[in-house]
């Protein structure tokens, strides 16, 4: 006799909250360090070259700089560490929601890790594989298993506030770590500053969602949920 496939660990679906909302409150750290430093940077820049003054000031804007770049540094080691295990709970979430539907589907379990690693398409695909897996995990069941109606099941607003806000705040950071140039133009500096901030707070405004978004799907699938009928 076949076996079923597993149900979606509770404590993978908790990692990955709680790597959301760390993720968050370094993202909001660096958004304010950000716009702290372009600040001071700001203040040194319209100092009269060569005073005390000016030297103090750029003490003081470096010092900042240090702290922001020490911030980044750890919010892009706890980014890194969040999508890996998104990775592996969207895999064991695909695999989970075969319990519910074990029939045709359109992304199959490839998708839920080679999707995050298509240029431009990771913007699109792996959001599309959530919905999939949303809609089978949220469907009325009968016996245990959801009837091709679970293709006409509403996607939550939720998860696409933070799946569109996290993608708009990495393109920001992107484009700001682009520009971003210590020993280039105060322009450069500036934009630098305005963007990666900019982009930081977007994504930790868009991460909240998200914790409460997998947090819905993962009842659904958890252990307790998969056995249970709306």
């Amino acid at each position: 006799m076949a076996q079923r496939p597993a149900s979606l660990s509770s404590n993978l679906s908790g990692w990955l909250q709680a790597l959301m909302w760390v993720t968050c409150g370094l993202a909001v750290a660096s958004g304010v360090l950000g716009f702290v430093a372009l600040g001071l940077f700001e203040r040194y820049a319209d100092t009269r070259f060569g005073t005390s003054a000016q030297r103090h000031a750029y003490g003081n804007w470096r010092d900042l700089n240090d702290a922001f770049d020490g911030v980044d540094a750890l919010l892009t080691m706890v980014w890194l560490a969040m999508f890996i295990v998104s990775i592996v709970w969207l895999h064991k979430a695909h695999t989970a929601s075969k319990r519910l539907w074990s029939g045709q589907r359109k992304w199959s379990s490839g998708w839920t890790i080679g999707g995050w690693f298509i240029p431009f398409a990771n913007l699109i695909i792996p959001k599309r594989v959530i919905n999939e897996i949303e809609r089978i995990a949220t469907s009325p069941r009968t016996n245990g298993v959801v009837d091709y109606r679970w293709q006409q099941q509403p996607t939550s607003a939720f998860g696409w506030l933070w799946w569109i806000g996290l993608a708009i705040g990495l393109v920001m950071r992107s484009i700001g770590s682009a520009i971003f140039d210590l020993n280039g133009t105060d322009d450069d500096i500036s934009s630098g500053y305005t963007m990666q901030a900019l982009g930081s707070l977007v994504a930790a405004a868009a991460l909240p969602f998200g914790a409460i978004y997998i947090r819905r799907i993962a009842r659904r699938l958890s252990p307790q949920g998969i056995i249970e009928s709306p």
